[in-house]
């Protein structure tokens, strides 16, 4: 199996009609049987179509870069053996500057640099490392759905833990404790909001954090996506104002049983905050993405930047790193989408150095969750 792809790249950005591109070409094109796509996992600018390449019989792609996009990008190569065979990927960063100028590092298996590409004449080479999908310790994805605690990942040794939670449907309930931890009004108010868990549970134990702090429903109606965020603290003698940050909107403050609406599309990040000065608590940040699946754009939510502390008053505790991932649609509709796609989806934490791939399994009718990372010794703690 292969540890690393060599890329070259253009160092400027080229114009092919009325589009500005990256062109990327493989240094070694023995994979031409491969699927083998690229595509940028984060762009600067709200609201932009994410650049995406699928690589060329002699290994050429071309990287669309939208309008008004500077600074630095991630983007991850993934490669697909022949006869839907196990998954590689790999990411690199992309920095574009003002004169249409673009530079390159290659980022290791745990998103960090891994050194910078080499220049001569307007091209740069670097190699990407590449992790590998494991097919063999995948999950069922109704046992996320089913479990209530957040799975913990593989330890990697550098003072932080990471723990993931992944769930369906058109809500997402924000609380530090689970569902099942709650009594009193707490447990009354969720009940009356028909809802039966707590989606992201983050911030444990803070003492300056609501048990449940806010109710997140996605809604696309004729083709106008939009997100619905309720402050659900009003349960509490202790209300809190919620915070809300978004790239596309700006800030904006949600009063104790207030309900606020806006405009979602593909790149918008959003963050949610209670408190103020030395006791302001940031909740989750998160982005909202659309991942190509065959002719369909499925959306999705993922967490991004999201840590905190445990114990929350110990400065030496544990830095909890939180990875969440919500598929915003009924689950009867995410399997039936999934089931017509004949490739898998894949989700990535690209500075993370983490991936997810998502396929149905026609033979046994469920759907499983791949990772590069072991995601079955986690289930079984």
């Amino acid at each position: 199996m292969l540890n690393a792809l060599g890329l070259e790249a253009t160092t400027r950005l080229a114009k092919i009609g009325d589009r500005k591109v990256c062109i990327l070409r493989l240094a070694n094109n023995d994979l031409a049987d491969w699927q083998r796509t690229c595509r940028i996992e984060t762009v600067a600018s709200a609201g932009q179509d994410l650049g995406w390449c699928q690589f060329d019989d002699h290994g050429e792609g071309r990287l669309f870069i939208p309008d008004g996009v500077l600074g630095a990008l991630v983007a991850t190569l993934e490669l697909g053996e022949p006869m839907g065979g196990a998954r590689l990927a790999g990411t690199f960063r992309l920095t574009v500057n003002g004169e249409g100028g673009i530079t390159y590092e290659a980022l290791d298996k745990e998103g960090q640099v891994a050194g910078a590409a080499d220049v001569i004449s307007r091209t740069a080479a670097f190699n990407v490392p590449l992790t590998t999908e494991q097919p063999a310790k995948a999950v069922p994805f109704h046992s996320l759905l089913e479990r209530e605690r957040c799975l913990p990942l593989p330890d990697r040794g550098d003072g932080s833990a990471r723990v993931l939670t992944l769930h369906a449907g058109v809500s997402t309930v924000l609380g530090r404790c689970y569902a099942s931890q709650l009594r009193g009004n707490a447990l009354e108010f969720l009940e009356r909001l028909d809802e039966s868990k707590i989606h992201w549970v983050t911030m444990w134990d803070d003492r300056w954090v609501n048990k449940i702090s806010a109710r997140l429903v996605y809604a696309n109606i004729n083709g106008e996506q939009s997100l619905e965020v309720r402050n659900i603290t009003s349960y509490s003698q202790a209300a809190n104002d919620l915070q809300i940050s978004t790239s596309a909107h700006g800030l904006s403050v949600l009063p104790p049983s207030e309900t606020t609406r806006f405009s979602i599309r593909s790149q918008d990040t959003v963050t949610l905050s209670v408190g103020d000065g030395a006791n302001r608590r940031e909740l989750v940040s998160f982005r909202f993405v659309e991942a190509q699946l065959g002719t369909v754009r499925m959306p999705f939510f993922q967490t991004e930047n999201t840590q905190f502390r445990f114990p929350p008053d110990d400065k030496q505790g544990l830095k909890m790193q939180y990875i969440g991932l919500w598929m915003p649609l009924p689950l009867q509709d995410f399997e039936r989408l999934l089931a017509l796609a004949d490739e898998p989806m894949r989700l990535s934490f690209a500075e993370n150095g983490l991936h997810f791939w998502l396929r149905y399994r026609h033979g046994l009718g469920v759907i499983n969750l791949t990772s590069n990372e072991d995601l079955k010794q986690g289930l079984a703690r």
